[in-house]
């Protein structure tokens, strides 16, 4: 759809290029090893729907940024995900804003020590609760039939997963790592080779899970 983004100013296009750049980034905070998002999945996000683009606009605007998104076809359709050298900037920034953290956190925690010694010289020091662990798709595999026993059975290829941050539960193709909120549905094939998606059935993050919305 080049007619209807050649419609669209520059500002518009950026605004829509971040959007789906910090779903993406969103998506792999909470799901690591997410494989990318559906585009017509990224197109139903209301930071992207105010702008009045399809799925198609949304394509080819993405397309137009080699740099930062890598759009490819596959058999549930045109999906996207962040170019790798985006990914080792990323990469590079998290680790040392996750250094600095921790400084900051144990320099706090010396100070906080010292004081709470100088009132109270017997008391213990503060105790340090781990943060919440996270599980690879294999992990979450074997924890089908422990944390989700008795619910519907999935397609195959699909498993159920937690958010460590909200609890809710999402789907993930083992496959191709995508994943999604909406309960996965069989698809059927269409002409040409391809696999037309299921509505409601389809990867919006990955994780927004791709970029989906955050968990």
């Amino acid at each position: 759809d080049f007619a209807g983004v050649s419609k669209l100013n520059s500002e518009v296009r950026k605004k829509i290029c971040a959007a789906v750049y910090h779903v993406l980034l969103q998506s792999l905070r909470e799901f690591p090893e997410a494989g990318g998002a559906l585009i017509q999945d990224l197109a139903r996000f209301p930071s992207v729907v105010r702008h009045g683009c399809n799925a198609d606009s949304v394509r080819c605007i993405l397309q137009s940024q080699p740099s930062h998104f890598q759009v490819f076809r596959e058999k549930s359709g045109w999906s996207v995900r962040l170019c790798p050298g985006v990914l080792e900037r990323i990469h590079a920034a998290r680790q040392a804003q996750e250094a600095a953290r921790r400084a900051a956190a144990a320099q706090a925690r010396a100070i906080m020590a010292g004081q709470l010694r100088k009132r109270h010289p017997l008391s213990p020091s503060p105790v340090r609760r781990p943060p919440p662990r996270r599980f690879t798709v294999r992990e979450w595999a074997g924890q089908q039939a422990v944390r989700f026993k008795g619910l519907p059975q999935l397609p195959p290829g699909w498993i159920r997963a937690q958010s460590a941050t909200t609890g809710q539960i999402y789907y993930v193709n083992q496959h191709t790592g995508m994943s999604t909120f909406d309960p996965p549905r069989e698809a059927s094939p269409s002409p040409g080779g391809f696999v037309k998606p299921s509505p409601g059935g389809l990867a919006k993050h990955s994780p927004a899970s791709l970029v989906k919305p955050s968990p």
